[in-house]
């Protein structure tokens, strides 16, 4: 990777993750590290209805994309832990804005 420039700036889904990796195993062998990744992406997107949770936060219409990927990589069970990941926002969410977010990954 030295040399090399990043095309991607920003979070990326943790189901993206998989996709990545799988291309990328398909074309060759995966490095220690991807392999830990890969397994690591898998396991966290067959737990989870990624998707489902991505749209519904979406259509809350209050989470930036980069919140929103945060959220379903960390999968926040509090809203103290809620509240700490919601800080970049630059906003402040009501307890029933934190409410609705836990109430749909509650769902999964």
């Amino acid at each position: 990777m030295i040399g090399k420039k990043s095309e991607f700036k920003g979070n990326a889904l943790i189901k993206e993750v998989e996709e990545l990796i799988e291309k990328r195993e398909k074309a060759g062998e995966l490095t220690y590290e991807q392999k830990r990744a890969y397994d690591h992406a898998k396991a966290l997107v067959q737990k989870k209805h990624y998707d489902k949770l991505e749209k519904e936060l979406k259509e809350l219409d209050m989470l930036s994309d980069d919140a929103i990927a945060k959220i379903l990589e960390i999968f926040p069970k509090s809203k103290i832990l809620l509240s700490q990941l919601l800080i970049k926002e630059k906003r402040v969410f009501s307890e029933e804005d934190k409410d609705k977010i836990l109430s749909i990954l509650n769902k999964a």
